[in-house]
């Protein structure tokens, strides 16, 4: 949570836009973060914050509809509609919290100016993710990472009491299963980008050429093609932009409850096996961009001869829209190593030894509740930082941002409280 909220300060307060240099999606010039170190790496480490939470998403569901249907009889359709309300929510709170662009829109317009800037050529890619008017932008101009969440919690959750069923009818039936589901769900994607990509990655943008769908850069029209954006091909609409697709990031999901089986057969040994998998997942992303090319699974970057004249940043540039096997195995090594590590960090806050820590999870208890309140915040202090310039340099970007998780700690410790003060079944814990 502390890592996305540098991320989403970035993209509010800061000058430096490293979207207009180019970007992580599958088709249209790929960003070289002006082949700078510091630049690249401020960018980077956000990249591990999207595949955790959907892996985690996937853990606490399985925990949770187990605990429900142990302790509290719950029905299959009970589970399902508890995953579909969730669901439901998470939808409305993508469309919240894009609505804190608000304060930053009536400074453009204010200013006279557009929030939509015009691509260097004609047929590239506006730097800016919105295309239709103005006014709409706030609500139907980019659906984001918790569409995506929400749309996973819908599907998965449908799944979910019938995996429980199996699993328990037959050990390692539904966690093999949902295993299965996950894989099958990243082939597919790869082989449809790869497809689409026709050996040519930047594409028509690229060559000042008219790109048709399904490239990022062309507008999805018809029904079933933003259906497509949003199932498999991120991309443009006639509003805006779709860029985080439910095939492939559910997969992590799947992933996810699959680890929580083994979590609750064996929390020791899940956590063993949980470092041993980050190990030979970065062990398996170093293989496929040495050796992989375009046939694996390497969407962008340096196996595509294409990226940063660096060589170190090329290597580590990953296509994220939408995540490709390269980018999967370097986000969920690194996220499963962490979470190993995690095992004796709670050890040491259950001896009172981790202060830090033990703050630090304040955060990660009211994770939408510090969602939805800190893009607002940004929203707001970027009203003021845009009212006399275009943002601030990157390195001061850090002072608002320190500031706002300093402040920020009281109200999440507050809503905290409440929420563990609350009774098992209500929508206060859905926060």
């Amino acid at each position: 949570m502390i890592v996305m909220s540098w991320d989403h300060s970035r993209d509010f307060l800061s000058q430096h836009k490293v979207d207009s240099h180019g970007s992580e999606r599958w088709s249209g010039p790929l960003s070289t973060y002006d082949n700078n170190g510091l630049l690249f790496f401020q960018r980077w480490i956000s990249h591990f914050c999207a595949p955790g939470f959907f892996f985690t998403m996937g853990l606490g569901m399985y925990f949770m509809a187990t605990s429900r249907m142990d302790k509290n009889n719950w029905t299959k359709f009970n589970v399902i509609s508890h995953f579909l309300l969730r669901g439901t929510i998470l939808l409305i709170v993508g469309r919240l919290v894009d609505m804190a662009i608000i304060p930053e829109l009536t400074i453009i317009t204010a200013h006279n100016q557009t929030l939509f800037p015009k691509p260097k050529n004609p047929h590239g890619s506006s730097p800016s993710p919105f295309h239709g008017p103005q006014w709409l932008a706030p609500f139907l101009g980019i659906f984001e990472v918790m569409t995506a969440l929400g749309l996973t919690m819908c599907t998965v959750g449908i799944l979910v009491p019938s995996l429980i069923v199996l699993e328990r009818k037959k050990q390692n039936a539904g966690r093999i299963l949902s295993v299965l589901l996950g894989i099958i769900g990243i082939a597919l994607s790869t082989y449809l980008i790869l497809s689409a990509q026709q050996g040519d990655p930047c594409g028509p943008s690229c060559h000042n050429e008219t790109a048709l769908f399904p490239r990022f850069v062309a507008n999805a029209d018809t029904f079933n093609e933003i259906g497509l954006r949003f199932l498999m091909y991120p991309g443009a609409f006639s509003y805006g932009d779709i860029i985080y697709p439910l095939v492939p990031w559910g997969s992590l999901t799947l992933f996810g409850f699959a680890a929580g089986i083994t979590f609750k057969r064996n929390s020791v040994k899940a956590y063993k096996l949980t470092g041993i998998f980050g190990i030979f997942s970065l062990i398996m992303f170093i293989i496929l961009r040495f050796f992989g090319g375009a046939v694996v699974g390497n969407f962008r970057g340096w196996p595509r001869h294409e990226g940063s004249i660096v060589p170190w940043i090329a290597f580590l540039t990953v296509c994220k829209y939408p995540p490709s096997l390269s980018y999967i195995l370097l986000t969920l090594g690194v996220n499963l190593g962490l979470l190993a590590v995690l095992e004796k960090l709670l050890k040491r806050i259950k001896q009172g030894q981790s202060k830090m820590v033990e703050v630090l999870l304040v955060f990660g208890q009211v994770p939408l509740f510090f969602y939805t309140i800190h893009f607002w915040v940004l929203g707001f202090i970027g009203f003021f930082v845009r009212w006399g310039g275009k943002g601030l340099p990157i390195a001061y970007v850090m002072i608002p941002w320190l500031i706002m998780i300093v402040v920020l700690f009281w109200p999440c410790r507050w809503y905290l409280r409440i929420k563990q003060q609350a009774k098992t079944d209500s929508w206060l814990k859905l926060f």
